[in-house]
């Protein structure tokens, strides 16, 4: 019997050590149980995210043509701007120019007659009767049937002016 005792000594020892490898086993496939679910998790979470960024990114891109449009457009305002800007300039440029001369011609006839004491009648440009004029002589106005013309410079030049151009001339006109 001594062969079978030491083979059941041997079984126990082996069971012994098996069973001790099995618990060891369990505990491991717990946690790793324990930690798939938390991968799951994680993963799930992964996912969503990964959802959200698809869906930010779609919105940047629909963000960024929308903005491409308003800066198209913008560039053309700007452009239009800078266009108006320039003829602005320019219709400016040209009324100071007119201004000056007309300013330079009343110094001129004003000049004229203190210096001459000589007659200097203005015509109204609207009325057509020589009885409107005024005459100046040393300061003082008289009717008279004489007539002398001023005209603007502008007026004598043959240049195209616009629509905006003429009304402001005639709102200077106006106010002088």
């Amino acid at each position: 019997m001594e062969i079978s005792l030491i083979l059941d000594i041997i079984l126990v020892v082996l069971l012994s050590i098996t069973i001790s490898f099995a618990v060891l086993l369990n505990k491991r496939l717990n946690l790793l149980r324990r930690d798939k679910a938390i991968l799951e998790k994680m993963a799930l979470n992964f996912h969503a995210s990964t959802e959200r960024a698809d869906q930010s990114v779609k919105n940047l891109k629909a963000g960024a043509e929308s903005l491409k449009s308003t800066i198209r457009k913008a560039e053309t305002l700007r452009d239009d701007l800078a266009f108006l800007s320039e003829r602005g300039s320019a219709a400016a440029d040209r009324l100071e120019s007119v201004i000056r001369e007309s300013r330079i011609e009343n110094e001129f006839v004003t000049a004229t007659v203190s210096k001459n004491s000589q007659n200097l009648v203005v015509e109204n440009e609207k009325s057509s009767s020589p009885d409107d004029a005024v005459t100046i002589k040393n300061g003082n106005f008289l009717s008279n049937n004489q007539s002398v013309s001023i005209k603007n410079s502008h007026e004598k030049s043959n240049e195209k002016i616009s629509e905006a151009e003429k009304e402001l001339l005639k709102a200077l006109r106006a106010a002088n």
